[in-house]
Parts: structure tokens; C-alpha cells; sequence
């Protein structure tokens, strides 16, 4: 690559990029405008063209139609550079004439790999030799571990998918974002650090195959098999997987005691690139965060084609929101002390003309893997303030609750957006109540608790969902503007037939109530779970004892029906 010429039309980010090429020893020919350096490409070698759209999106795909033609008459090739957050943009870089795309931030390895493949394209178009780069060549480090990092990854399952048969064993911190937010990114390191060097003994001691062990994004590692390796080794190395990154580690000012989620796939003829093959990993390390059975999940199989399954649903569902398909119910929430409904909970369902309704969970895990999540958020938000404003004077008394994810969250100005939605629906902000995971605060709590303040202030409620299945404590709960807590299902299934879940319960009831918070349990099917709620003085709960989740006409019914 050492005085290979690019050249570069960046708006707004030159020289930054220019500097990151000419590190890579690439020869840079810069500018911030079209105009002039058409001319030069025309009379230069076949090379690389970067357009860098990012802050002048328009522009730049303006800049990339126009200049498609010239750089594909010189045997060029040429690379879009986009926000990672701006993945719309896409099919209109595609569509104007880009052979790559380069979602930024990116890294020198992965700068250096699209250039790599850029070249390949501009020396087959010449009729020259591709040049041969070995996989040892494209491959990198993570910094943080010393192993193998992400893009060593796929290169390595791509050069064997082919050829033998490859396994895939993805592991995931669960909630890692936490220690860092408690103990600081210095502690989050050493401890990762820590997990790696745990983990990589442990693939040749119980494997003894063709693998490479690597550091993915964040909290994330993956082992990566080639050849024949039966379900039971994998499954053994799993376990041990889950064994030692569950034993505590001990610095000089902490002791941090961790866990882990593990998905193990097999690649599917199907699997043309290392990708396809994450992203079933990632479905099974979802699976494993549900499971009953423990937090290791392979997915072969029926599981293997559910995934696909998913996958062939993301396609589906752009068309669904603008079809209309994407259905609002509502679950009434009850006082226990009068057994009124005085709010609900607006849940989505997906009415999908050939598999029939498809639950909020399935239907969101859906759009987090399709690039959907923060159209469908809104898509629902707003759907669900305006049926809520045009209910009956019958309902006018009601609250409604809406759940708003961690992606809604970084959105920039999401408060003053969900604040014009209820405005401009007139319904009500003080009858709002928003909600959102523990799980889903815990990215950037800060930053969360910025906006959770913002919409408070503008008068709404906010509720923390599924309290108690994460690191609850009162210092994380000093720090957000809560009105309710929200007591995951689990803790309601279990607290009849399980001291821990009841203490759970309980020890959470207190909590909030030393805040001065109310408490609405989830999941209640009984009258001995509502009985216990009670005793313990929980305010409100929802679940199948009182009512699924139904639409607005007979929600109108059931409370006209309380008299």
C-alpha cells in the first residue's frame, strides 16, 4: 500500500482523513470542493476515489453521481464514507454509483482493508494482477488484549467458510457498560484484560482445533472454529467459558464479580461471509438472555431457522410501518388499594400478513437487528399519544405509559421530539408516563438521566422497567429522575415458590418506598402473587389476573364496567 495514490473529497473532515491516509503511506490528492478535481482524477492512474458525505450528505452524493462515471472510465473505485448512525443513507450511496462503503468511526485496519479492496478492483479493471495479500497482512490487534481483534476475525472465517466447516462461539459481558460506569473505564479495562487472558488458555486446553480467539466491539470476545469439532466440545468449553468468568477479579481497589452470555452456531450453507454467521451468533447470545436453561445457547436446527426467520422479518419491516401493520394495545395498571384501572401500558404487536401477530419482543428485537429501532420507537410513540387522545371522556382519567428504549435515549433531542409528539397529539403531559429498562440506562447513565430530567421537567412521569434484573442500587437510583418502579415479571412468576424471588420483591418494595417512589409489579397471575404485593405495599400491577393486553374499545368496556 506504501505510495499508493487516493484521492480524497471530504467537506468537512479533510484533513483528518488525509492525515489517518498518509499514515497508511498512501500518496493524498485533497480537496473540499468537486470542482477542479474531476480533472485531476481524469488525467491521473487508476486509483481509489474517497467521498467523504459525512455533514454534507446531499452534496456528497451529488458529488458521487456525478463523479461515478468518470472514475468507473478510469478504472477507479469508489468509497463512501458515512456516519455509522446514518444507515438510510445507503441505498442512495449504492444507487449513485459507490462500489464501497466506510461507516465511520473506523479504525486504521479497517481504513486500510477497504483501500486493500479498492486497489484489487482498480488493478482487475487495468488487467493487471490482483495483488496477493496475505491474511496475516489484513488482520489487527485489539489494543486493549493484545488478541486478535474484529476484522482479524472475519478474515480469518472468511478465507476458511468455504473450504470446511466453521463454528462460531460468541461471548458477551452481560452489562458491562455498568462496571465502567461504576468503577471507571481504568477498572473496565483491567478487567477485560482480565477476562481475555482467562478465556484464550481455555480454547487449546479443551478444544485442540483450527481456532483463533479474538476481542470483538466493547464487552464482547469470540472464538472462531474451523474443521470438525463436535457439539459436546463446544458445549464443554462453554461451560468453561461461564466457570471462570464468573470467578471474582480482585484489583488493588475493587473486586468485581462478573458474568457472561455465550451463542454458539454452526455455519449454514447459506453463510457466504463471516457476517451472516455473526449475526446468528448474536440472535443465539439473545436467545441466552431469556433462556431458562442457563446462558449458553446454540443455535442449530429449528433455532438456526428461526434466526434466518428474523432475518427474512427485518426485510419486512420498513413496509409493515408504512403499511399500517404495527398495532397498539393497551394493558390496563391497577391500584391495588382500589382494584381501578387508573393507567395502561401501550404495547405494539406486528399484524404480519403471512406470520400472523408478532409480540413487541420479537417485533423489537427485529428492529434492533434491521436499523429500525429508532423509526419503529417513533412510529409507536406517536401512534400510540394520538389513539390515547382521542379515547372517551370515559378514559380521560387514564395514564399512559410508553417505553423508550436506550437508541431513543442517544438520539439527539429526543426529549424536546417526544415532548412535541404529546403537544402536538394534545394529549395531556402530565397523564404521560415514560419508560425505560434498567438494562437500557446503563449504556451512559448520565447521559440518560439528562434527558429522563428534560422530559420530567416538561411533565411527564418516568418509570424504571424491569427493576431488579440488573445492578440495582440506591446510588444508581439517587441519580435518575424516577417516579415508579417496575418489577420485572420474573421476580412476580417466582415469589410464590421462590424465598429469593419474594425477598427480591421485597427488598425492592422497600426501596422504593424509602424514596418515595411507587411500585407497579408486572407479570401477576395470581391472587396469592397479588395478595403478597399488597402485604408488602406495592401501589399498582398489571398482568393476565386483571388483563391481557387489549384495544381501546374494550378498555373502554372494562372500565365503564368498574361502575
Amino acid at each position: 500500500m506504501h505510495g499508493d495514490s487516493v484521492m480524497l473529497l471530504s467537506f468537512a473532515h479533510r484533513d483528518a482523513l488525509s492525515a489517518q491516509l498518509a499514515a497508511l503511506g498512501c500518496r493524498v490528492t485533497a480537496a473540499r470542493r468537486i470542482a477542479g478535481i474531476e480533472r485531476r482524477f481524469a488525467v491521473s492512474q487508476a486509483a481509489p476515489f474517497i467521498v467523504d458525505v459525512r455533514d454534507a450528505s446531499e452534496e456528497g452524493i451529488a458529488a458521487i453521481a456525478r463523479l461515478a462515471p468518470v472514475v468507473e472510465a478510469q478504472g477507479g473505485a469508489l468509497i463512501a464514507v458515512y456516519e455509522r448512525r446514518k444507515k438510510a443513507l445507503l441505498p442512495r450511496l449504492v444507487e449513485a454509483g459507490v462500489s464501497q462503503v466506510l461507516a465511520a468511526p473506523f479504525s486504521d485496519t479497517e481504513l486500510a482493508s477497504a483501500l486493500q479492496l479498492a486497489g484489487r478492483a482498480c488493478r482487475r479493471r487495468m488487467g493487471l494482477p490482483a495483488p496477493v495479500f496475505p491474511i496475516e497482512a489484513e488482520t489487527g490487534r485489539d489494543t486493549l488484549t493484545g488478541f486478535s481483534d474484529a476484522q482479524a476475525l472475519r478474515h480469518w472465517i472468511n478465507a476458511r467458510l468455504t473450504s470446511q466447516p466453521v463454528a462460531l462461539l460468541l461471548i458477551d459481558m452481560a452489562r458491562f457498560d455498568v462496571v465502567n460506569s461504576a468503577f471507571g473505564r481504568e477498572a473496565g479495562d483491567a478487567a477485560l484484560r482480565a477476562v481475555a487472558h482467562r478465556i484464550e488458555p481455555l480454547v487449546s486446553e479443551t478444544v485442540g482445533a483450527d481456532a483463533l480467539f479474538a476481542r470483538m466491539r466493547g464487552a464482547e470476545f469470540a472464538i472462531a472454529f474451523a474443521g470438525e469439532i463436535s457439539n459436546a466440545r463446544l458445549g464443554l468449553l462453554a461451560e468453561a467459558i461461564v466457570d471462570t468468568v464468573a470467578r471474582p477479579f480482585s484489583s488493588a481497589r475493587e473486586t468485581l464479580q462478573l458474568g457472561c452470555r455465550i451463542g454458539i452456531v454452526r455455519a449454514l450453507e447459506r453463510d457466504r461471509t463471516a457476517l451472516t454467521l455473526l449475526r446468528r451468533a448474536n440472535a443465539a447470545i439473545k436467545d441466552a438472555g431469556v433462556a431458562e436453561s442457563g446462558p449458553v445457547r446454540f443455535l442449530v436446527g429449528d433455532a438456526a431457522e428461526a434466526a434466518m426467520r428474523t432475518e427474512s422479518l427485518a426485510g419486512d419491516l420498513r413496509a409493515a410501518i408504512t403499511r399500517g401493520q404495527i398495532d397498539i394495545l393497551f394493558q390496563p395498571q391497577v391500584a391495588i388499594a382500589t382494584g381501578r384501572i387508573e393507567g395502561v401500558e401501550a404495547l405494539a404487536r406486528w399484524n404480519h400478513p403471512r406470520h400472523g401477530e408478532i409480540g413487541a419482543a420479537t417485533l423489537f428485537a427485529v428492529a434492533e437487528q434491521s436499523d429500525h429501532m429508532i423509526e419503529l420507537s417513533r412510529h409507536v410513540h406517536k401512534k400510540a399519544v394520538r389513539m390515547a387522545a382521542e379515547w372517551p371522556e370515559a378514559l380521560s382519567h387514564l395514564r399512559l405509559s410508553i417505553n423508550v428504549t436506550a437508541a431513543d435515549l442517544a438520539v439527539p433531542r429526543f426529549a424536546r421530539s417526544m415532548l412535541m409528539i404529546i403537544d402536538e397529539a394534545h394529549f395531556p403531559r402530565e397523564r404521560m408516563t415514560i419508560e425505560v429498562t434498567e438494562s437500557g440506562l446503563m449504556g451512559d447513565l448520565e447521559a440518560a438521566a439528562r434527558v429522563l430530567n428534560q422530559l420530567r421537567a416538561g411533565g411527564c412521569r418516568v418509570a424504571i422497567d424491569d427493576f431488579g434484573t440488573g445492578y440495582s442500587s440506591l446510588a444508581y437510583l439517587n441519580a435518575l429522575p424516577a417516579d415508579y418502579l417496575k418489577i420485572d415479571k420474573g421476580f412476580a412468576d417466582g415469589i410464590l415458590r421462590s424465598e429469593r424471588a419474594s425477598l427480591v420483591v421485597k427488598s425492592v418494595i422497600g426501596l422504593a418506598r424509602s424514596l418515595g417512589l411507587s411500585v407497579v409489579a408486572e407479570g401477576v397471575e395470581s391472587e396469592g402473587q397479588l395478595a403478597l404485593l399488597a402485604r408488602e405495599g406495592c401501589s399498582h400491577y398489571q398482568g393476565f389476573l386483571r388483563s391481557r393486553p387489549i384495544n381501546s374499545v374494550a378498555l373502554e368496556e372494562m372500565v365503564r364496567g368498574e361502575g
